[in-house]
């Protein structure tokens, strides 16, 4: 068997999901659980939509244990001049265990959920990259949208 393999995850892998969003944080310097608990939330919410409006892959090692993974939620657009149904993806809680880093792991996951996103009709796609992940993401074609992105929180 190869040292890892990734696979579309299914709503029994929403804890190791969550787990390794948690992981993400941590990885952008945040400490997961020094706000509100969100995990059991974001499990029942990961396993709800799995298959809906969310997709995931899931990196595993022999064992299975899960090293790696990534998310995306799926949404249409308006119709507009250039396309009449616009399917769009955001990109998020790419994540690959520390012990795991600098194999390939964020990469084939996200290949492979660029691809089942594609199967999906997704035609645009979106995320907010780290510092140490935005060589990969422009490597695999994401750029500057060239337009200012404005956020508003309440």
């Amino acid at each position: 068997m190869a040292e890892w393999r990734v696979r579309e995850a299914t709503a029994a892998d929403a804890g190791e999901l969550t787990r390794l969003r948690a992981v993400m944080f941590e990885g952008l310097g945040r400490d997961p659980d020094s706000g509100l608990p969100w995990r059991d939330a974001a499990t029942a919410s990961i396993a709800e939509r799995l298959g809906g409006d969310l997709v995931a892959v899931l990196a595993e090692a022999p064992g299975p244990v899960a090293v790696g993974g990534a998310v995306a939620i799926v949404y249409d657009l308006l119709p507009s001049p250039s396309q009449e149904r616009p399917r769009a993806a955001y990109v998020l809680s790419v994540a690959t265990d520390p012990a795991w880093r600098r194999r390939g792991i964020a990469s084939g996951c996200l290949r492979l959920l660029l691809d089942l996103l594609e199967e999906r009709g997704v035609t645009r796609y979106g995320l907010n990259a780290s510092e140490g992940g935005e060589g990969l993401y422009r490597s695999l074609g994401f750029a500057p949208a060239g337009n200012p992105f404005l956020e508003l929180r309440r």
